[in-house]
């Protein structure tokens, strides 16, 4: 391929009667050099966009010597120049993304300041006979002995034992009554398995029941007429207690 005639070694005068007439005809032969590598591009001045003009190193040439050659004058460099173009299009893609993603990102931040941003509030006012008025605030400032008396009443709050809300309430549940569990009813004798007699009542119908609680945590009703046989001593230890003794003191006639 042909390398600039600038670049040429100038060859000496040879005074030679052919080389006078070719030189007066003005027509020079040019010789083809090898190109090493091509490593940079540009935009060819005065041409369309995506015309380059490409920097070339000659094969045994110093690097002050490279040249910059259009296309048409690379001819059999094909391969190198395609192989530059791909390199340096990848290149101006990946700045074109990169480029995109920052800007996107920059978007992305912009919008997730905005909504943590609060919209401003403007403050309302009323103005009558040149007079601003604006609405007071509901809050009180305590004054000193107010603020004293709040604290003492904050360390008795704190002195007093918490209460178990949960255990407060289970304690207020009725106790659920039931009757004498079916493992019983058959052993001739409750009075080992009875912990404390509760109470004796009367029903509408007439009928005694007696209310007591099993060693088992049972709470349990059943017909008087049953418990007198099974724990007939629980039942007097109950009625013993529970009766009214009158003391009658005798007059000797």
């Amino acid at each position: 391929m042909p390398r600039p005639k600038k670049d040429e070694p100038e060859d000496e005068p040879m005074g030679s009667a052919s080389q006078d007439e070719d030189e007066t005809d003005g027509e020079e032969e040019q010789k083809d050099y090898p190109v090493e590598k091509i490593y940079g591009r540009r935009q060819k001045k005065g041409a369309r966009p995506g015309v380059w003009e490409y920097h070339v190193r000659w094969e045994g040439f110093p690097p002050d010597e490279d040249t910059w050659e259009p296309k048409e004058n690379l001819t059999g460099s094909e391969d190198l120049m395609r192989k530059l173009d791909e390199e340096m299009d990848a290149k101006i893609a990946e700045k074109k993304a990169a480029s995109a993603n920052k800007s996107a990102k920059r978007s992305r931040q912009s919008d997730v300041r905005e909504a943590e941003t609060p919209t401003s509030k403007k403050a309302r006012s009323a103005s009558t006979n040149g007079k601003t008025y604006s609405k007071r605030s509901k809050s009180r400032q305590s004054s000193p002995e107010r603020q004293d008396d709040e604290d003492e009443d904050e360390d008795e709050d704190m002195d007093k034992p918490k209460t178990n809300d949960s255990a407060s309430a289970t304690s207020t549940e009725p106790a659920k009554i039931v009757s004498m569990p079916e493992k019983y009813k058959k052993l001739p004798s409750w009075e080992n398995f009875i912990s404390k007699v509760e109470t004796v009542e009367s029903e509408v119908d007439g009928e005694l029941y007696v209310f007591f609680t099993t060693k088992d945590g049972d709470n349990v009703r059943e017909p008087c007429s049953l418990c007198r046989k099974k724990f007939p001593n629980k039942l007097f230890d109950f009625y013993e207690k529970h009766l009214k003794w009158h003391n009658h003191d005798t007059v000797d006639a």
